[in-house]
């Protein structure tokens, strides 16, 4: 008898063991930018506002980042009139400023109007997505806002590019014109994006638990952008998205096995 309840123990440990160890949570994305510490693309002294230090252009992994998965657009009409998007987005060698304290570290940074957006593939994952990330705003005025915002859908653009949406013809039927120089015309943001977050704060802040849609498994675009934003930014990092996967068949039925040897066990008791 004692052979027997070790057979069926070591059954039921073979059948939970077979499932995928994220079976109950995974990381879809993550990033903290943090391999970006030793570059040597960071200039010797500072090139951006505040006295930091940036590399600027869409986040990727030959520089430093966790992800390939970053791209970069303008959102609505920049304040500045006429810096490019490049120029509007980055990392910054010290998220804090410095290099000491709490935040001392690589975090990504967006300014004008432009925003870092990661493109996310949800396929395999339910439909419990959350987004937990580290954030604050910098010399900002009273009307400028860090804003977070998914859009479902996988055609707004390929990862490592750099896109204009404001002013995409393509998009909003023209109503994303420049000649409106508050933005309020970008009826196909408004129409389109759904906000999830939107606030500002000079120091830094950690929102966890955000939920995002799970689209169906199909794609979505995450967006971290600055609205109103003139010669300002804002700065986002530990950045982790989460779901849980769907089981595959396979471990579904080991799993539907185990919990049978498991009720066996108990009855033969």
């Amino acid at each position: 008898m004692h052979r027997r309840k070790q057979a069926l123990a070591g059954s039921c440990v073979l059948a939970f063991s077979c499932l995928s160890p994220n079976a109950m949570g995974g990381i879809v994305f993550s990033e903290d930018f943090n391999g970006y510490a030793g570059s040597p693309l960071f200039p010797d002294s500072a090139n951006d506002l505040g006295n930091h230090r940036t590399i600027f252009g869409v986040p990727n992994t030959a520089d430093g980042a966790d992800s390939d998965l970053w791209l970069g657009a303008r959102f609505e009409y920049p304040g500045s009139g006429s810096e490019p998007i490049a120029n509007d987005i980055g990392v910054l060698k010290y998220g804090s400023g410095g290099p000491f304290g709490p935040y001392g570290n690589p975090a990504g940074r967006i300014d004008d109007d432009a925003g870092l957006v990661v493109r996310l593939d949800l396929t395999g994952f339910q439909d419990d997505v959350e987004l937990d990330f580290d954030w604050r705003t910098f010399a900002t005025e009273s009307n400028d806002r860090l804003v977070v915002a998914y859009y479902i859908g996988g055609d707004l653009g390929a990862a490592g590019g750099i896109y204009d949406w404001f002013n995409d013809p393509a998009l909003g039927n023209g109503d994303m014109s420049g000649s409106d120089a508050t933005g309020a015309a970008n009826t196909w943001y408004l129409d389109n994006w759904n906000e999830v977050f939107r606030d500002r704060n000079n120091s830094f802040q950690t929102e966890t638990g955000i939920a995002l849609p799970g689209a169906g498994g199909n794609v979505i675009y995450l967006a971290f952008w600055l609205d109103n934003g003139d010669h300002d930014l804002a700065k986002i990092d530990n950045i982790v998205v989460t779901a849980t996967p769907i089981p595959e068949p396979g471990s579904l039925a080991l799993l539907a096995i185990g919990a049978g040897l498991m009720a066996r066990r108990r009855r033969a008791r």
